[in-house]
């Protein structure tokens, strides 16, 4: 099996990488591949970027959910996000049985820019399969940052979640997980009692559609859609921010929401 996992930026800001939640979340990871399977990590990086970005004395803004990107910002991202990456791959490769290895995205995605509104923000994502798939033959769990090629020597803002939901499709996974600051789909996104468990590729469009899905979750949402509707078999959204989410989203426990065709 192939899993895709998203690591949200703000879960990966909320768990100190010595902490038990980071800690278990490697062990859960470990135990994936000790079944034989394969792993793509993609991961966020907003509090940190949020964090670069005040110490500059750059300001930023975001629409629909995505970061606006000026040339000033894009530097922001890059140095952010390649500080992330360096993160996760030595956490990982603090164990043993794991060897993963810290891509930017641009060496293995392009995109086109989405608007002049939005700045350098990629969409229209392309993933070197070939790529991927040979580094994860090879025994390599593949770290993947949200930083992207235009194909013309530049590079373009990803938003994470949409990262993710390409490499899941192109990869055909078996599942993309996406661990977030939020445990699951609301049709009211201000009241935990309207929470979802399954939802199928149409009910999101509706509710985009309705106004329901709002702001960062435009994204996540999008992204689980595209996954599921080009390769992959399903998509599990779960917290992020607790010790064992990833084992328990993969087993589905706990709570969470399944995105299915």
């Amino acid at each position: 099996m192939i899993y895709v996992v998203k690591v949200g930026g703000n879960a990966l800001d909320n768990a100190d990488l010595a902490h038990d939640a980071w800690q278990e979340f490697v062990a859960d990871v470990a135990s994936i591949l000790n079944d034989g399977d394969q792993v793509v990590i993609v991961h966020g990086a907003g509090p940190r970027i949020n964090h670069v970005a005040a110490a500059f004395d750059v300001t930023g803004t975001f629409i629909d959910g995505l970061r606006v990107t000026t040339p000033d910002m894009m530097a922001v991202v890059a140095r952010a996000v390649g500080h992330v990456t360096a993160d996760v791959t030595s956490a990982l490769n603090a164990d043993t049985s794991i060897c993963a290895l810290g891509l930017t995205g641009a060496s293995v995605i392009t995109g086109q820019s989405i608007g002049e509104q939005w700045g350098q923000v990629a969409g229209d994502l392309t993933v070197d399969g070939s790529a991927l798939r040979s580094l994860l033959e090879s025994g390599f769990t593949p770290v993947v940052s949200c930083v992207v090629s235009d194909g013309t020597g530049g590079l373009l803002n990803a938003n994470a979640d949409h990262v993710a939901g390409a490499i899941a499709a192109t990869l055909r996974a078996d599942v993309l997980i996406q661990m977030t600051d939020v445990a699951q789909l609301r049709t009211n996104p201000d009241d935990p009692n309207t929470a979802l468990s399954q939802v199928s590729v149409s009910d999101v469009d509706e509710m985009i559609g309705r106004g329901e899905i709002r702001e960062g979750m435009i994204p996540k949402m999008q992204a689980a859609a595209v996954a599921v509707r080009h390769g992959a078999q399903c998509v599990v959204m779960a917290s992020g921010l607790e010790a064992g989410a990833l084992g328990r989203a993969r087993r589905r426990e706990g709570l969470y929401t399944e995105v299915m065709a």
